[in-house]
């Protein structure tokens, strides 16, 4: 699809968890669409994708348009003037999820550019994931 046919921006932040085949497929099904994607791989999706999904970090970059490394702050994600249609999170842990809603955004976290998607109002959507399907529960540790 030409870039004069698309009708908008979609940010993608893809975060280490067992939702994470949600935001791949969310990758693929906008593929179809007349939109840009702009695609956020945090360091703990880059490791846990082939375990999650079966496909390989490249596979999935490529399914974007834009690709961005985490630690970017100067991406063009990151500018106020750039427009988009939305962000979705996939998949996002109870502690992302309050960090966002807290505008608590760590500078170099997928969180961080969703705090600044959250501040120029743009449409989010979350996949969240329940504390107990969380690496990083107290609950999985028992």
């Amino acid at each position: 699809m030409s870039a004069e046919s698309r009708q908008g921006r979609v940010v993608v932040g893809l975060t280490e968890g067992p939702g994470l085949a949600y935001g791949v497929r969310l990758l693929e099904v906008l593929a179809q669409l007349p939109v840009e994607t702009h695609l956020v791989m945090s360091r703990g999706a880059t490791r846990s994708v082939v375990r999650e999904t079966g496909r390989v970090p490249e596979e999935v970059r490529g399914l974007a348009h834009r690709v961005y490394a985490e630690e970017n702050q100067a991406a063009r994600i990151s500018s106020g003037s750039f427009l988009t249609l939305g962000m979705a999170i996939a998949p996002c842990s109870a502690s992302s999820l309050a960090s966002i809603g807290q505008r608590l955004g760590e500078s170099q976290s997928v969180a961080s550019i969703s705090e600044r998607s959250m501040r120029k109002r743009w449409r989010a959507g979350v996949v969240a994931l329940s504390a107990s399907c969380s690496s990083s529960s107290s609950f999985s540790r028992r």
